[in-house]
Order: C-alpha cells, then sequence, then structure tokens
C-alpha cells in the first residue's frame, strides 16, 4: 500500500493562493516576495527564508500552520495521555 507524500511548503503555499485567487504576481505585489522566487518555493526548488515566510503568511492571512501543515490545525485528531 503506498500513500500520496505529504504536501510541501511550496504545495501549501499554492493551494492557500490559489484558493483565494491570488495569481503569483499578485501574492508577490501584497508581500513584498519576488515572483520568480515565489515560483521556485511553490516548485520546490528554492526554500525560504524566515522573513519570507512571514511576509507570505500575513499577505495570504494564513496561519503559519496552514502553510507548513495539510490544515491549520496540525496535531487535530491526537489523544493526550
Amino acid at each position: 500500500v503506498t500513500t500520496a507524500p505529504a504536501p510541501t511548503f511550496g504545495d501549501n503555499l499554492r493551494t492557500t493562493r490559489q484558493s483565494l485567487g491570488f495569481t503569483q504576481s499578485r501574492l508577490a505585489e501584497i508581500s513584498g516576495v519576488d515572483r520568480v522566487r515565489i515560483v521556485r518555493i511553490e516548485a520546490g526548488s528554492y526554500q525560504a527564508a524566515a522573513d519570507e515566510i512571514v511576509r507570505l503568511a500575513t499577505a495570504l492571512r494564513a496561519p503559519l500552520t496552514q502553510l507548513f501543515y495539510r490544515t491549520a490545525r496540525p496535531f487535530e485528531g491526537l489523544a493526550v495521555r
């Protein structure tokens, strides 16, 4: 049995951006992160710096967890013992 790989930061960035109807150019305008860099982040060929991650999340009005995990609540369903 094979499972799909977990989405990457770039996958989650793309999904969040598209859900808001933003183009990469529009996200670049409002975040101050270069459009080519956004293309590379989404493709997985560039690892965003901490300040870029914060600027992207702020521009998307998304919690950081939404960009790093499959959902905005990464620990949902875990039992505390």
